[in-house]
């Protein structure tokens, strides 16, 4: 039964290497159903439910009698209800002597976060759910904030630490002087020094007689 369209209650189907039979064309790959039942969507109030229908085939043969279906995995101690998910917390009912799931709500999965992903977290049903990634304007990487270089960034669209360098073009260093060049930074977080005007560029005194030629910059560069 599927309590349909707008309910909480999911499956996921995946394959495993766990095929019990040592023949056929899959071996060793098995598929393997995993269900998170939200009571409410099928109106009743709960806190704990035992699973039915579950087929365990001794037999390779599908159509095996319904002697080999189980109610409940039998159990004597914690370490035979291991489910292989990492958002349940498995243990062994002492009462019951059956194995019980419990979601372990807001416990982190799938790994350690990267530096511009959000931790994945373990729902209230027992599902690990991705949480995405950083906003883009998270700072990460390289810290550095000169005249052009500024913080890196997230990209906020994946896990790249995006460099953020200033524009190729823009002045740093040196300001343009008399006969000096505006130093420019070069697009990759380096700031170029453009040296200084050529030798016959024009400067300072421009008073051209019989006894005085316009200063020039090789001029102007060499005095004290």
């Amino acid at each position: 039964m599927c309590p349909g369209t707008g309910k909480n209650t999911t499956c996921e189907v995946s394959t495993a290497a766990t095929d019990p039979f040592t023949s056929g064309a899959s071996y060793p790959n098995d598929k393997q159903a995993l269900c998170a039942v939200d009571f409410g969507d099928f109106g009743v109030s709960a806190t704990s439910a035992s699973l039915i229908d579950a087929c365990s085939y001794t037999t390779p043969n599908p159509f095996a009698g319904a002697s080999d279906c189980v109610v409940t995995k039998a159990c004597t101690t914690d370490s035979q209800c291991d489910d292989s998910n990492s958002c349940t917390l498995d243990s062994c009912s002492t009462v019951a002597g059956t194995c019980v799931h419990t979601p372990d709500t807001g416990a982190s999965c799938n790994g350690t976060a990267g530096v511009c992903e959000v931790q994945d977290t373990c729902s209230a049903l027992g599902f690990c759910q991705d949480n995405g990634y950083k906003p883009a304007e998270t700072a990460c990487g390289d810290p550095s904030d000169t005249e052009c270089d500024n913080p890196n960034h997230c990209s906020g669209t994946d896990n790249t630490c995006v460099p953020n360098y200033e524009t190729a073009g823009a002045n740093c260093g040196d300001a343009a002087g008399v006969c000096t060049n505006q130093d420019k930074c070069d697009g990759a977080g380096g700031c170029t020094d453009n040296g200084f005007k050529d030798a016959s560029t024009a400067c300072g005194d421009p008073t051209d007689d019989a006894c005085n030629n316009p200063t020039t910059a090789a001029e102007r560069t060499g005095r004290a």
